[in-house]
């Protein structure tokens, strides 16, 4: 009998044609994945570590989410209408041994991308594309194992 340990999604297509897959597991653990494409077929050792919250807090506008709201899900969902009618300046405080690697606004799918923001710069975002279909992606990545874990708001 085989257990299914979780979930392969197309997370996106990129601008270079190629389709990117994420692998959602249900618990930590080992497991072999096995990948099959027309050039190889090779066999991948993963270990699936325990979530992990990154984030110190994040500040969108005047508002301020607490990290702690990331402790059980990655994501959080915030109103549509109070941040489409102005560009609302974005602060991102990861907590120690982490750093943001990359930040996105994308649509519900993710396979469309509104904005790719610096992260040197002050960022000011504004959600488009109505409501429920306007995400923000913040990836952080571990210092210590490389691991990364991507955190999501949603304007609804």
């Amino acid at each position: 009998m085989t257990q299914k340990l979780g979930d392969i999604k197309v997370t996106h297509i990129g601008h270079d044609g190629y389709y990117y897959y994420e692998f959602f597991p249900k618990k930590t653990g080992k497991t072999t994945i096995t990948t099959k494409s027309k050039y190889d077929n090779s066999k991948r050792i993963i270990t699936i570590r325990k979530y992990n919250n990154p984030v110190s807090s994040i500040k969108i506008g005047s508002t301020t989410v607490k990290g702690s709201k990331f402790n059980k899900t990655d994501r959080r969902y915030l109103s549509y209408d109070k941040y489409v009618k102005q560009k609302n300046q974005l602060i991102i405080t990861p907590k120690k041994g982490w750093e943001v690697t990359q930040i996105r606004t994308l649509n519900r799918s993710g396979s469309k991308e509104y904005q790719s923001l610096s992260i040197f710069d002050k960022n000011s975002i504004k959600p488009t594309g109505g409501k429920g279909n306007y995400k923000l992606s913040i990836e952080f990545m571990n210092t210590k194992t490389y691991g990364r874990i991507t955190e999501e708001i949603v304007f609804k």
